[in-house]
């Protein structure tokens, strides 16, 4: 000992008397090993008498990451070095630092961090870590921060060891390295993860379903103001809706009449929202005729000027168009359909359909009426195939088209028409071949559609002196829009079997601002004999919202015909009482309308009513009322009368049936059952794997009613409204499950039963054990220590860490909660003592019906801990 300071005092005078004293000359005489490490600190000390700086190996997260970290003491305080340790662990370019402060981001969630000397602050997400003076030092152009305040803010477990100058950390953030590899493990799974969020269940297509059964039958009592007895008479009918090769079955059979009304067969969304029906409608009495139609629904359609919006919709609903959130028209529906035809509606606008199902339910659609003239895009079709049987002749008109992308700017179309005319008194069959070409995009704001068809009649008649030769027609339309301007042009020139030889039009539409629209609209026809025709029309339409008010007031003007001006008011107040008043001048003015209409949609459950108070030049003042009452479920009243005394009265039965549990109460003919399966998913899949066992006792809860599963573990739900989107909230009571983080939902397409598997998920424990080689020859208090430094780490394949635990004193761990599928396992060890490297390995829990425990074993040697089989 006397020789070693004897050398130290040689050294350390070498030293003061060379020109080049300093830290640097030390460290390079320790990183070239001639001295030890203890030497160094003696030698340190002497020369830094007031920050005493020591190095210390830095050890993160299990590994070593410099072997020179420089500690200094101060006032029986230690502090770390911010600057070298951000260095060590790579975020040296991701931070901003000067002489005395840093700011920087850290981990996954983005916490902000700033450390400012110059007050002595230090900022954790917003909030003051720390306002201790003595909390900070700035030495030589880096900062360092005392022992307990550098725990706090960065590490879970900081140890220092003195004797051995090692510091060990495990850190309260993930590093940018591992932060790279867990967004690129997390960037490989999200397609797989995101297939298992929302587990959603609907129809499935069957050979046969039974379905429900609508039963009607009316007592009808009316009175007409000139009579002062009732008469009476009866009406009835039985509806039908089920599955049927495939389809769904919509049938309607009139019990007075003894005839069949109507029958659908329609395979909704059958390929590329193209619809399929095939339906039989009665004419008359004795007859009754065939169609079939393959089209892609776009829900609206025109004829002319107008344009209609036309939508399938539950049986039994009433339902509500809204044009800028307010109601401008209600319909109840027809066979499933509902039709509004209303001057508000009009092109290039955004309509909403508000439904309200029988079921109490209410949900929405959205209605675009953008003409895109059959544009297609690159690779997409659409299909309109039309055969409908002609009442007069008996024979089938058939109406095939067909439009395909070639690019998403140019479309090709073809149709092929085999009609019925009557040509001299015979119907005969006449082809007719059309071609489409449709090109359209966008330049420099400009959005452009051009369309040109070409139509040829393809029969050699004659019919009525004229010929078939001469039956054709072509031409095209051209539209420009280019900010709130829109510019339509079309033309069309015919053959001589036409009294018109070419037909003009020319539109312009002007957006002022977002609630006036204007138009200017000029026609021309020229004809083969005689002198064609020219009209010119022109107008403006407001829609305006003022308050819970929405006003729509229209001018229509021809140059030399009649001009119409109308304005209309539409309100609902928040008990869903919609009140629309219409006001009309037709013919310059010298006619005039008015209407005031007041309904209500489900009035307390049970009631809807209506109320009309109107005027004109043709009837004069009017006034009806009606609502209509269902009690019980079956009994249905409706009452409509008007001023002058008329009246029509109706009690009868309104049944709907589930034939498949006639006792079960429904309140409408479009629904699905919905059955429910729960079952231990094994294997963590999310899909019922044949031998995995079904769970009983499982509350399932959708909208107001809760079933719960039977030993087989299935529940069924009655009643379901198709086309809505409904969630299944299952209620887990057994112990050691769960439902995991997926999201259960079901949708009715048509009528049928939904069979919805709901995977339960087998919460497991995982136990361990830590097995220390005898050949260390550690003592049982050693033992004690080295397990107290170990961190036992559970990550799911995205790197995120799910839980901590730390081994008790005899080297046990236990983690619960966890799902049958792969995790990663890691051991850190966090002392200084051992140079242990930590351990990563894959690990797949199973489940087992009798054991809900997985265990595994760790081995510590005298220089790894690894995992044994």
């Amino acid at each position: 000992m006397k020789l070693k300071r004897f050398v130290m005092f040689c050294l350390l005078s070498s030293l003061a008397l060379s020109s080049e004293i300093n830290l640097e000359r030390l460290e390079e005489l320790r990183k070239k090993n001639l001295i030890s490490q203890e030497d160094y600190q003696i030698l340190k000390s002497e020369i830094t008498p007031t920050n005493q700086e020591s190095m210390y190996t830095l050890k993160i997260n299990g590994s070593v990451k410099d072997n020179f970290y420089p500690v200094v003491k101060k006032g029986g305080s230690q502090y770390l070095n911010v600057n070298k340790f951000l260095d060590s662990i790579g975020i040296s370019g991701y931070y901003e630092k000067d002489r005395e402060r840093i700011r920087l981001t850290l981990g996954e969630n983005f916490r902000k961090v700033d450390i400012d000397a110059r007050d002595n602050s230090i900022v954790d997400n917003g909030k003051k870590l720390s306002e201790d003076t003595s909390a900070i030092l700035a030495i030589n152009n880096n900062i360092y921060l005392r022992e307990d305040v550098f725990k706090k803010l960065f590490t879970y477990r900081l140890i220092i060891d003195e004797k051995t100058s090692k510091i060990s950390i495990s850190l309260n953030f993930t590093p940018p390295a591992e932060l790279l590899t867990r967004l690129d493990l997390k960037a490989k799974a999200l397609k797989s993860e995101s297939k298992i969020e929302d587990l959603q269940y609907e129809s499935k297509r069957q050979l046969f379903e039974l379905g429900y059964l609508r039963v009607q039958l009316d007592e009808v009592l009316s009175r007409d103001s000139s009579k002062k007895a009732f008469s009476s008479t009866w009406d009835g009918s039985l509806q039908y809706q089920g599955g049927l090769l495939y389809g769904q079955l919509q049938a309607n059979y009139n019990i007075r009449e003894n005839t069949l009304n109507s029958a659908l067969l329609e395979y909704n969304e059958i390929w590329e929202g193209h619809t399929f029906k095939i339906q039989n409608n009665a004419i008359g009495k004795s007859n009754n005729n065939w169609e079939f139609s393959f089209f892609k629904d776009k829900s609206y359609f025109t004829e002319g000027k107008r344009v209609i919006i036309r939508e399938s919709v539950p049986i039994g609903s009433r339902v509500e168009l809204k044009y800028m959130g307010f109601p401008i028209a209600i319909q109840n529906e027809i066979g499933g359909v509902v039709e509004f035809d209303n001057p508000v509606i009009t092109t290039d606008r955004t309509y909403t359909l508000v439904i309200y199902s029988p079921t109490g339910e209410t949900y929405e659609k959205t209605i675009k009426t953008v003409q895109d003239y059959d544009l297609q895009n690159k690779g997409e079709f659409q299909y309109n195939l039309y055969i409908k049987e002609d009442n007069k002749s008996s024979k089938y008109t058939t109406n095939l088209g067909l439009f395909y992308g070639i690019t998403n700017n140019l479309t090709l179309g073809a149709n092929y028409l085999r009609g019925v005319e009557d040509v001299n008194g015979d119907y005969k069959y006449v082809q007719v071949g059309t071609a489409n070409i449709v090109y359209g995009g966008n330049y420099n704001g400009l959005s452009y559609v051009l369309r040109l068809n070409f139509e040829k009649y393809m029969d050699n008649y004659e019919n009525a002196g004229k010929k078939f030769e001469d039956r054709y027609s072509y031409g095209g339309v051209t539209q420009l829009n280019y900010g709130n301007w829109q510019y339509t042009f079309t033309i069309d020139e015919f053959g001589k079997y036409y009294d018109e030889e070419r037909t003009l039009s020319n539109q312009i539409q002007y957006n002022l601002g977002q609630y006036i629209r204007l138009y200017y609209e000029y026609d021309k026809t020229f004809k083969y004999i005689g002198s064609g025709k020219e009209e010119m029309r022109y107008g403006v339409s407001l829609d305006k919202a003022f308050g819970p008010i929405f006003f729509n007031a229209e001018y229509n003007g021809k140059h030399k015909g009649e001009s119409e001006f109308s304005i209309s008011a539409y309100y609902t107040t928040r008990n869903n009482i919609s009140t629309r008043w219409e006001n009309r001048w037709t013919n310059d003015g010298k006619n005039f309308e008015t209407l005031l209409s007041i309904y209500n949609n489900n009035f307390k459950g049970i009631m809807d009513y209506s109320l009309e108070l109107g005027y004109s030049d043709q009837y004069k003042e009017k006034a009806t009322f009606k609502f209509s009452m269902k009690l019980l479920d079956w009994l249905n009243i409706t009452s409509e009368f008007d001023k002058k005394g008329n009246s029509t009265n109706t009690v009868g039965i309104d049944k709907i049936i589930d034939l498949k549990n006639p006792m079960m109460k429904v309140d409408s003919m479009d629904n699905s059952r919905v059955k429910v399966i729960t079952f231990i998913d094994e294997n963590n899949n999310n899909i019922w794997d044949k031998g995995e066992k079904l769970v009983e006792g499982v509350e399932v809860t959708l909208g107001q009613k809760t079933i719960t599963t039977d030993e087989n573990g299935e529940g069924m739900f009655y009643g379901v409204s198709n086309g809505i989107v409904h969630n299944l909230k299952p209620t887990i009571k057994k112990p050691s499950f769960t439902l995991g983080d997926n999201k259960i939902t079901v949708k009715g397409n048509f009528a049928s039963t939904i069979y919805a598997y709901i995977p339960i998920k087998p919460m497991l424990n995982l136990t361990g054990q830590i097995h220390i080689d005898d050949d260390l020859g550690l003592t049982e208090l050693e033992k004690e220590e080295l397990y107290q430094n170990l961190l036992v780490e559970i990550k799911d394949v995205n790197g995120n860490s799910i839980e901590l635990s730390i081994p008790d004193n005899t080297g046990s761990f236990d983690v619960s909660g966890l799902y049958p599928k792969l995790y990663t396992i890691e051991v850190t060890y966090l002392g200084t003592r051992y140079d242990l490297k930590k351990v990563s390995e894959l690990l797949k829990l199973a489940y087992n019906e009798e054991e809900f425990d997985n265990i595994i074993a760790f081995k510590i040697s005298s220089d790894k801990i690894s995992m044994l089989n």
